[in-house]
């Protein structure tokens, strides 16, 4: 239990003194799930070629042609 407070008030002195680290800490956490999200849409997410065969949407013995 006194290693639960000793680290509660070690804390509260490094927020009290040094806000700036916790700034650092989320800046850098959000900039790891921007980078993540960002990579995983570049991988999941291909763009096609626009060419001519593949300008339609086939349903049934149907195609829809995009503008």
């Amino acid at each position: 239990m006194l290693q639960i407070w000793i680290i509660l008030i070690l804390s509260w002195i490094i927020i009290i003194i040094w806000p700036a680290i916790i700034a650092y800490i989320l800046r850098f956490i959000l900039l790891f799930f921007w980078i993540s999200m960002i990579s995983a849409s570049a991988i999941f997410t291909k763009k096609k070629k626009n060419n001519s065969e593949n300008n339609y949407v086939k349903f049934w013995n149907y195609k829809i042609y995009k503008d």
